[in-house]
């Protein structure tokens, strides 16, 4: 069993975290586990299963550290989960376990975040969007999730910066192997490895061919969920094969509508002020979110 690990991304959702996951692992360096999330250290639920609790806390920590492989000397080990860096109690336990571990964070403009976290959950089985986008917004659920200034002062107050890295997704497109760079120089693996996957643009936007299909998929999860069953509700939603198969069905590939300009500045004055402090905790030039 790996005694420890040694990096741990924390966020956000839908700014590019399965890129970095697969940067990380074709690293020769790097020993990364088959799952990019456990869902160890959130207390809250995950976003595609609604207000159901994924964590696997309670099943202590030589599990969660039993997941990962075993490394050899020269070689490093991690996970990246999306759900911790907004959960209040992550940092705390993170830092328990882990007071010296190196932490990972990508962000993406809030605003086109909590968009793409608005589609995404509409071809998601497991979760109940709004009908259209205005309506998401005026329900207010996952906005908070862009608030990243309010979620990581927290990881700030508890590690050293020099022990926290952040990319921005804006120079992940301008500039992905200077990014890419940075991030094994942070890890202290080789930096002049290029992975394959570098230019790939990796977990694009995904639709709903039927939406018949997707709210029947929902109604039966839910229902397994509620008489008890919800160990084979799960068992069904993360079995790969299953998965394919209904991707195959049900799911198309395509660009997100644009954004109605309305509902655009409306989300711009909402993250404002929390996007100042973010500029300041990161030290980042962050007025291309500010318009």
């Amino acid at each position: 069993m790996t005694k420890k690990i040694d990096f741990i991304g924390i966020g956000a959702q839908k700014s590019g975290t399965t890129w970095i996951a697969e940067c990380l692992r074709e690293h020769p360096d790097i020993i990364y586990p088959e799952d990019k999330e456990y869902f160890f250290f959130n207390q809250q639920p995950a976003f595609l299963f609604n207000n159901e609790n994924l964590s696997n806390f309670s099943k202590g920590i030589a599990w969660y550290l039993s997941q990962f492989p075993e490394t050899k000397k020269g070689q490093i080990t991690g996970e990246f989960a999306t759900n911790y860096y907004n959960d209040p109690q992550a940092a705390e336990e993170i830092h328990k376990y882990f007071p010296k571990i190196k932490l990972l964070i990508i962000l993406r403009n809030p605003v086109d975040m909590v968009y793409s976290l608005y589609w995404y959950g509409k071809a998601a089985i497991r979760t109940k969007m709004p009908r259209t986008f205005e309506k998401f917004v005026k329900q207010g659920n996952y906005l908070e999730r862009g608030l990243y200034f309010k979620h990581l002062r927290q990881f700030y107050q508890l590690f050293p910066k020099k022990n926290i890295h952040v990319i921005l997704l804006d120079k992940v497109k301008k500039e992905p192997k200077k990014v890419v760079k940075s991030l094994y120089k942070y890890l202290e693996v080789d930096p002049s490895f290029t992975p394959s996957t570098i230019t790939k643009k990796s977990n694009p936007a995904l639709k709903s061919r039927f939406s018949l299909i997707k709210d029947t998929s929902y109604i039966i999860l839910n229902f397994l969920s509620r008489i008890g069953l919800e160990k084979q509700a799960r068992s069904l939603i993360t079995n790969d094969f299953l998965y394919k198969i209904y991707e195959s069905i049900n799911l198309t590939r395509g660009k997100n509508p644009p954004m109605k300009p309305k509902i655009r500045k409306r989300l711009i004055k909402y993250y404002q002020e929390d996007t100042n402090q973010l500029e300041k905790l990161i030290k980042r030039d962050l007025s291309a979110w500010k318009k």
